[in-house]
């Protein structure tokens, strides 16, 4: 987790990069994770390369449909999500 660029001021209580995250639940009102968001948005992994995040990329790939599976809310806010755009956007033109 402390990969994350976002690590000192998340407060996202499900990290893809947590290896625990089963353990860890997701309440109404919690955030969801800022690049998980930005990963279902159209044009994401060329925002990642940029960013040099592939990896992290990589881990919310293999992982986003196991933690959607299990937490609802998240899987709402990334449905709404897909359909913004990226934030990360105006600095990779």
């Amino acid at each position: 987790m402390r990969d994350c660029p976002k690590y000192h001021t998340c407060n996202a209580p499900i990290c893809p990069l947590d290896e625990d995250w089963k353990l860890r639940s997701h309440h109404e009102n919690d955030h969801v994770c800022f690049y998980m968001i930005e990963s279902v948005k159209a044009v994401s992994r060329t925002h990642f390369q940029g960013e040099q995040l592939e990896h992290m990329l990589t881990r919310i790939d293999l992982l986003r449909d196991e933690i959607t599976n299990k937490h609802s809310r998240i899987k709402r806010q990334l449905e709404r999500s897909s359909k913004s755009k990226s934030t990360m956007l105006g600095r990779f033109k």
